[in-house]
């Protein structure tokens, strides 16, 4: 039988202090934009590397 998933209120406060650490590099990875929305960036974003049109690999 599949787990529950994991939600904000099973986390220890230091769970959901390095989650919320985390959250925006991932998101700023996979998007481009820390707050994962190129309608509010954040200041001096996209970032080159993470901008509009870059590939990797």
């Amino acid at each position: 039988m599949p787990q529950q998933p994991v939600t904000n209120p099973d986390l220890t406060e230091a769970q959901l202090k390095q989650a919320r650490l985390r959250v925006p590099h991932l998101l700023e990875a996979e998007t481009g934009y820390r707050n994962g929305s190129p309608s509010r960036p954040l200041p001096g974003e996209p970032r080159p590397t993470y901008g509009s049109g870059h590939e990797s690999g």
